[in-house]
């Protein structure tokens, strides 16, 4: 992380009696611990240099004068930069920057910890391992020293907690001490108030932080005190002097209740060029009456500027006025609230050509106040609707470029292939396209998991694919959309490779190479095409026989120029005379898919049809502890069924008259409903059937979480740990290892939790509901098992388990070298799911199984393969690097790595690391005038193309100016404008370029910066 070091020669005078306030405080409960933050105020009048300011929170910090610190994890004590705030300047100094600006959608001034290059880092003199904001108490102290002299100046204090946590706050009474300023006098500190006196505020609740009312230090004594202007800053009677409220990091105001507020815009997220009513919602504080509100329409946004469509709604603006100039809506006359909201709509608005981010600016302020900016603009996504067709239709086009989809699994990662990434997805344009990567780990890759994909379009040996892709799971169950029934001489098209389709036909041959892959050869009497099954999927062909008629569902690929069917899964080959009856047919899923507990709440179920057959009937059961009114008001239709006929029965919604054939899909939308007040995971049982005849339960009703998922107390698993053998524990986490795989016909797998640490749960017999991805309450024994060698495993028994959600994405693996891994403590780590990189230093084999031993040159690692998970080790050989993902084991009191499943162990090239490739940045040592329309071209150079590159501009503040690229590298001409994110053109002065190099496979990085100087023309 880079120190900013901007020096500002300007003259400082401060007064006596002034001196920079800590304005606001985000006291984050520890789950949430690095969104932590620390506003600061210059109320002086003058420019302040921080040159010799510090922060910390911890109450001996005036130790730092003989270079003594504190030991505790959670303290830190850190110096501001050479930089300055300017009079009526507020400043957010951030604990954990990339975090904070994950939460509140802007960039801190300052970070404590390093995690963001584009955050200025405070220099830290004392920085514990885990550095927080204690919820339940604790305190910070801006203060400043000059180095030299025995004693530290208090700036400003805040303490926080309950009156029995007074011995973690400040006080100095009686602290005599030497510095460093060359001679051995002791100087004292003059008295500070007694803990036990000072009137420190709450720790906050929810999600709220403890702000200034205003500048006022209500109560605080002015005179013989140890603070910068003299002042007692122990003595300040904070619980008067601040009050609780929604965090507005960056949005200070002498007035208190200025910029509080926030704000949400719907729609969020729209394509290019198109029209939309946007309707802004503003909800003020518990605190605060906001009087006045300004909106500023982004300046690319088309509108007509005119009051006629700008619509005011709400009780909080029941009496505003309303006034327009140029892009600012500006409101008077509101009393704003948290219960009396506003709702401002701004209709017939034409959002621009061009892909971005676009921030409303929203100023609030209170009776006799100012215009202050909210915590958190909202923002608009404006992006363009791609689809696979229009990418294969313009291919010319979009190779080399990123891009976004929205698209459905066809065939999943692992399936065709297992020593590489070679899947499918299509979308509802009805085509698809290749996803290839040399890696295999894309858990979001399962068949029928909606995702949305960002990517670099390229083509291989003249086959369009996808490559250098990250993907997001939107939903899961899906029916791969567009699939189109065809006739085999249709299906035998080349242009439509890539593309899922469905066709049948008569088998003429089946046969099954020795290397276990086999091809199927049907035909319709319109043409013969072969059905390609490769052994990785494991089909088994058995099943079939010369003359039966067969349908397919496959993807159509290409072999000796000749068109080929490509199936992933048993049940894309199924016999054309089983008939799928509609009693019981269809999918459903529920959104949202997790609620709040005694919440009132409006659900959608989307009904997908599965069935040639036609489904006319529906039932969704209620469960009988939630609330209901048993309207039928409350329940509306869309899709293909939206003219379809509703009735309710007791706790029974019952669809009647709909028509939905394969792959048909409708919408029930079910208001009046009221969540349970408990936790629990709740299930909506869901029927379908012909006109006439029984209701049949469908396959997999969906279920919905209400609050955590369940009413049973968890402990985290790392503190189970520690508990003696023989307690009963309930955790919660996901499984890493699933049943049957290192034990067949047993149960010995592992689950691990947001505590970075797991367990074996154990049983005698397999358990279906212990799969690898599951998220899991379990209840069970802690039980302590040792082997005949005396290694010791930890394992969950007796337990009773209940699935919260299936395919959860794993939790991510603890990483450590070999080295570090063969150190390891088993009374800790064991069970825990890690990974490993290094050189296979040798393979050897047993009757029970494998042993990889991976090195780093500083000490191996035994990675151990259980014959029983069926892993392939063959492939592996002396001297190639390997990722190892799996649990911590011992054996004879060795760590041992034990992996379950194919994808846990990869061979990668170590030469495509950050270090081992070139990267480049070079920009004209000229300045250049926007102004006149000139922009200054970016050279850069990245050799491995398997990395994420952003190029971004900053001022010399280290604030983000605006960023010209983020994607994959590749040839491309980027040039700056000279304008920010906004469009808007920047001031004269000295710029910074920074690109940033991200290896897809280690995460490591490299960066490059050179300066831009902005000129002007001369008049």
């Amino acid at each position: 992380m880079k120190q900013l070091f901007v020096l500002f020669l300007l003259p400082v005078l401060l007064l006596a009696q002034d001196h920079l306030l800590i304005s606001e405080v985000m006291i984050p409960p520890d789950s949430e611990a690095d969104i932590a933050f620390i506003e600061i105020y210059n109320p002086t009048g003058q420019t302040v240099a921080l040159d010799d300011y510090y922060l910390s929170n911890y109450n001996t910090y005036y130790q730092i004068v003989q270079n003594q610190f504190s030991q505790e994890a959670i303290h830190f004590l850190g110096r501001f930069p050479q930089t300055a705030i300017k009079a009526g300047q507020t400043i957010v100094v951030a604990l954990y920057g990339q975090s904070f600006a994950g939460r509140f959608g802007k960039q801190a001034d300052f970070e404590i910890v390093s995690t963001d290059d584009a955050i200025p880092d405070m220099t830290s003199l004392y920085l514990g391992a885990s550095p927080k904001l204690e919820f339940t108490r604790g305190m910070v102290i801006l203060f400043k020293w000059n180095g030299q002299s025995d004693l530290v100046q208090d700036v400003d204090y805040f303490p926080w907690g309950l009156a029995p946590f007074h011995t973690y706050w400040m006080d100095k009474t009686g602290v005599s001490i030497d510095g460093p300023d060359g001679d051995g006098d002791v100087s004292a500190y003059l008295d500070d108030l007694p803990t036990a006196q000072q009137k420190a505020r709450q720790a906050p609740t929810g999600d709220l932080s403890p702000q200034r009312k205003g500048i006022a230090e209500v109560s605080e004594v002015s005179s013989n005190g140890n603070g910068l202007s003299g002042h007692n800053e122990a003595s300040e009677d904070w619980q008067t002097s601040f009050a609780d409220a929604t965090p507005t990091p960056g949005s200070f105001s002498e007035t208190a209740g200025d910029g509080s507020g926030t704000a949400t815009i719907n729609p969020d997220t729209v394509e290019t060029n198109s029209s939309h009513n946007f309707e802004i919602t503003l909800t003020g504080s518990t605190e605060y009456t906001l009087t006045s509100v300004q909106i500023v329409v982004p300046a690319a946004f088309n509108w007509s500027r005119s009051e006629s469509d700008v619509v005011l709604q709400g009780t909080g603006l029941s009496g505003a006025a309303l006034s327009i100039n140029g892009d600012t809506i500006t409101i008077s006359n509101a009393a704003v609230t948290n219960t009396d909201i506003a709702v401002c709509n701004i209709n017939s608005v034409t959002v621009p050509a061009d892909e971005g981010l676009y921030s409303f600016r929203i100023k609030t302020a209170v009776t006799g106040g100012t215009l202050t900016p909210i915590g958190i603009f909202p923002a608009v996504v404006v992006k363009k609707k791609l689809t696979i067709r229009e990418i294969l239709e313009n291919f010319s086009q979009y190779n080399g470029q990123l891009v976004t989809l929205e698209a459905v699994v066809a065939i999943g990662a692992g399936i065709t292939r297992t020593d590489r990434t070679d899947a499918y997805i299509q979308d509802e344009s009805g085509r698809g396209i290749n996803l290839s990567d040399f890696g295999t780990d894309f858990p979001d890759l399962v068949r029928g998991n909606r995702i949305r994909i960002t990517g670099q379009v390229s083509e291989y040996r003249g086959d369009p694919q996808i490559q250098n892709f990250t993907t997001e799971v939107i939903s899961t169950g899906n029916e791969v959309p567009g699939v189109q029934l065809m006739s085999i001489s249709q299906a035998s098209d080349l242009s439509l490779k890539g593309t899922m389709i469905e066709t049948a036909g008569i088998i003429r041959s089946i046969f099954t190479f020795t290397d276990g892959n086999s091809n199927i050869t049907i035909d319709d009497g319109t043409a013969s095409i072969v059905i390609r099954v490769w052994q990785t999927t494991g089909i088994d062909v058995t099943v079939f026989s010369e003359g039966d008629t067969i349908g397919v569902r496959a993807v159509i690929d290409e072999f000796s120029s000749a068109a080929q069917l490509l199936v992933g899964y048993q049940d894309d080959l199924f016999p054309t005379r089983l008939k799928e009856f509609a009693a019981g047919s269809g999918s459903v899923s529920v959104t949202p898919d997790s609620v709040g507990k005694d919440e009132d709440v409006t659900l959608e179920f989307a009904f997908t049809a599965t069935s040639e057959d036609t489904v006319q009937r529906i039932a969704i059961d209620i469960p009988s502890y939630w609330g209901w009114s048993e309207n039928p008001a409350d329940i509306n239709l869309g899709g293909d069924l939206v003219s379809a006929d509703v009735s309710v029965t007791g706790n029974q919604i019952v669809i009647s008259q709909a028509y939905l054939v394969k792959p048909a899909q409708g919408s029930i939308i079910v208001g009046g409903l009221h969540t349970p007040a408990a936790d629990t995971a709740s299930v909506f049982r869901i029927w379908s059937g012909e006109a006439a005849g029984p209701l049949s339960e469908i396959k997999i009703s969906p279920v919905l979480l209400v609050g955590t998922g369940t009413g049973v107390p968890t402990i985290p698993i790392a503190e189970a740990r520690k508990l003696d053998p023989g307690t009963r524990v309930s955790l919660r986490g996901t499984v890493v290892i699933g049943s049957g795989i290192l034990r067949s016909g047993q149960t010995s797998a592992y689950m691990q939790d947001g505590s970075g640490r797991g367990i074996n749960i154990f049983d005698r017999r397999e358990d279906a509901d212990i799969k690898r991805g599951n998220y899991i309450v379990i209840s069970g024994l802690l039980t302590e098992y040792v082997s005949g060698n005396n290694d010791r495993v930890l394992e969950l028994t007796g337990y009773t388990v209940r699935v919260l959600k299936t395919n959860s994405t794993l939790p991510k693996p603890l990483e450590f070298s070999p080295f570090e891994a063969q150190k390891l403590d088993p009374a800790e780590y064991e069970g825990t799911w890690i990974q490993v990189e290094g050189r296979i230093a040798n393979v050897t084999s047993d009757d029970y199984g494998s042993n990889l031993y991976v090195s780093d040159n500083a000490d191996q690692v035994t990675v151990r393969i259980n014959r029983d998970t069926g892993l392939k080790t063959d492939g592996f050989r002396k001297g190639d690097y390997i990722r190892v993902r799996g649990v911590v084991g011992t054996y004879r009191g060795d760590i041992q790595i034990l992996p379950g499943y194919q994808e846990d162990l990869e061979v990668f090239d170590p030469s495509l690391k950050p270090g081992y490739y070139e990267v480049k940045l070079n920009l004209p040592p000229r300045p250049f005038v926007p102004e006149k329309g000139e922009k200054l071209p970016i050279d850069y150079t990245v050799k491995n193309s398997n990395s994420h590159i952003t190029i971004r501009i900053f001022d010399l503040g280290g604030r983000l100016v605006t960023t010209l690229f983020d994607g994959a590298p590749y040839d491309v001409e980027i040039n700056w404008n000279g304008r920010d994110a906004l469009n808007e053109l920047v001031p004269i002065g000295t710029y910074i370029c920074h690109l940033e190099a991200v290896d897809n496979d280690t995460g490591e990085r490299q960066t490059k910066t050179a300066p831009i100087v902005v000129g002007t023309v001369l008049r």
